[in-house]
């Protein structure tokens, strides 16, 4: 089964099914990371009030592509896997 939705992948995964997937990495991406990753690339280029912004939401990281590849592996799915007994 696959969801566009990283919640509800939580919620499905509870019904009969051979694994959930999550297909959609823009959903990851704006709702675990909330910025655009052309942003965290193109940093020094971006105006001074999205700047600010942006380094808000990545305090504590090394850089904005360091922050940006960490968020993306932290909520990026495992592998569907089987979560209740096969049909």
């Amino acid at each position: 089964m696959n969801v566009g939705n990283p919640q509800l992948a939580f919620d499905f995964c509870q019904l009969p099914n051979d694994g959930v997937g999550l297909a959609r990495l823009e959903f990851i991406i704006s709702n675990t990371i909330g910025i655009h990753p052309k942003a965290c690339l193109e940093y020094a280029q971006l105006p001074a009030d999205l700047r600010r912004r942006s380094h808000a939401s990545r305090r504590g990281y090394e850089s904005p592509t360091r922050f940006y590849v960490e968020k993306i592996v932290k909520a990026w799915p495992p592998s569907p896997r089987p979560s209740g007994p096969r049909r």
